[in-house]
């Protein structure tokens, strides 16, 4: 969810940018209630709105797990079944 705060469309935010400088982006919903969105749907319009694709969307969900409180052992465990699941569904790095 783009609020008009900072940035008016989701066409001129810059993650995709931030994402091809190797910042450690991540996606989130702060309030799904509230905004009227869900996660799944911001990965879904960041896709579509932005042109990442699904190598973007793999990408923030690499960095939401590396950038979760979960120690190193659980962090290695999701990202491992993440590669699973990508490698499932033919989305490569």
């Amino acid at each position: 969810m783009i609020t008009a705060k900072y940035v008016r469309r989701y066409e001129d935010h810059p993650l995709k940018e931030f994402l091809a400088r190797g910042l450690l982006v991540t996606l989130n919903t702060d309030d799904p209630v509230l905004f009227d969105i869900e996660l799944n749907d911001e990965y879904s319009q960041s896709a579509e709105k932005l042109g990442l694709g699904a190598k973007g969307v793999a990408m923030l969900l690499r960095n939401g797990i590396k950038a979760s409180f979960m120690d190193e052992k659980r962090k290695t465990a999701a990202l491992a079944e993440l590669e699973l699941a990508l490698t499932a569904a033919a989305v490569t790095p």
